[in-house]
C-alpha cells in the first residue's frame, strides 16, 4: 500500500460493509449471553454497529464501545453507539471485560515500528492496561505485508489463529486481511510455527490465501463478559465523552 494513500485519508480506513457482513458470518455467541464489544478506531461506528446486530440476532445481549480520533466522525458514532470516546486509543483505559476486540487500525509507519505493531501490542497488553478479557475473540484488519512485523505479536498473544483476505473487489486497494484468533496465550511450539507460518503469509501475494467469503463451518465462538465495564475514560484529566441516551441499558 502505498505511503501517499496512507496519509490521503488521515491513517483512516473504513471497511467495506461487504467484508464487515463476511467477518459476521465467522462469529457466533451462545443465546442469552451478556457480551462487550469494543473497537478503538471506529470511524463513524458503522462496523461496531453491525457486530452488534449480528449478534443480537443470535439473542446476545450485548453493549458497544467505541472511541474514534476525528470530532466528524466521532459525532456518527455517538448516534449508534452506547458508548463512545473522542480521542486517540493510546489514551484510552477501560475495565478488561470486552469479549470481543475489532481492530482496523492506522496504515503507516510510526516513529519506531508499523502503527499496526504498536496498536496491537497496546491493546493486547496483561497489566493494568488491560482492555480485553482472557479468551476474548479478536480480529484484526491489517495489509497483508505487515504480518511480518505483527507475527512474533500475534503468535505469542493469540491462540488457535486463521488469517482470511478480503475479496478480489476488495482486496487490491490496501491488501487487506483479517486475522481470527483467541486472545490466550498458545504453547511455546505452537507460538513458534504460527510466528514463521505468519511471516511467510507476509511475504506473499492474495494467492496464499482464502477470502473471507469461503463458507469452511470454522467459526469463532465469543464468550460471556466475566464483568461489567465499570469505567470507559480517555485522558485521565478529562470527562469521557458520552451522550445521555447511553445510560439507558442496564448491566444488571
Amino acid at each position: 500500500m502505498a505511503r501517499l494513500a496512507s496519509q490521503s485519508l488521515g491513517g483512516f480506513y473504513s471497511t467495506p460493509p461487504e467484508m464487515v457482513q463476511l467477518v459476521c458470518k465467522k462469529l457466533k455467541v451462545d443465546e442469552g449471553s451478556f457480551i462487550n464489544i469494543l473497537d478503538t478506531c471506529a470511524g463513524e461506528g458503522e462496523a461496531l454497529k453491525m457486530f452488534q446486530d449480528h449478534l443480537e440476532d443470535q439473542r446476545a445481549k450485548v453493549v458497544t464501545y467505541g472511541n474514534e480520533l476525528e470530532k466528524s466522525r466521532f459525532d456518527k458514532a455517538a448516534t449508534c453507539l452506547d458508548h463512545v470516546i473522542h480521542g486517540g486509543y493510546e489514551r484510552l483505559r477501560t475495565s478488561p471485560f470486552h469479549s470481543f476486540w475489532w481492530g482496523n487500525p492506522p496504515y503507516d509507519h510510526g516513529s519506531t515500528e508499523r502503527m499496526e505493531v504498536s496498536a496491537f501490542r497496546l491493546h493486547s497488553y496483561r497489566n493494568e492496561k488491560q482492555m480485553i478479557q482472557k479468551g476474548a475473540v479478536v480480529c484484526y484488519c491489517v495489509p497483508q505485508e505487515s504480518l511480518k512485523d505483527l507475527a512474533e505479536l500475534l503468535a505469542y498473544r493469540l491462540d488457535d489463529i486463521r488469517v482470511y483476505r478480503f475479496t478480489d473487489e476488495f482486496y487490491p486497494r490496501f491488501h487487506q486481511v483479517v486475522v481470527f484468533g483467541y486472545f490466550a496465550t498458545p504453547s511455546e511450539e505452537k507460538a513458534r510455527k504460527l510466528k514463521e507460518y505468519l511471516k511467510e503469509v507476509g511475504s506473499y501475494g492474495p494467492e496464499s490465501l482464502e477470502t473471507l467469503e469461503k463458507e469452511d463451518h470454522i467459526y469463532y465462538e465469543i464468550p460471556a463478559a466475566q464483568n461489567k465495564i465499570e469505567f470507559f475514560r480517555g485522558d485521565a484529566l478529562k470527562t469521557s465523552l458520552v451522550y445521555p441516551h447511553q445510560f439507558m441499558y442496564s448491566q444488571d
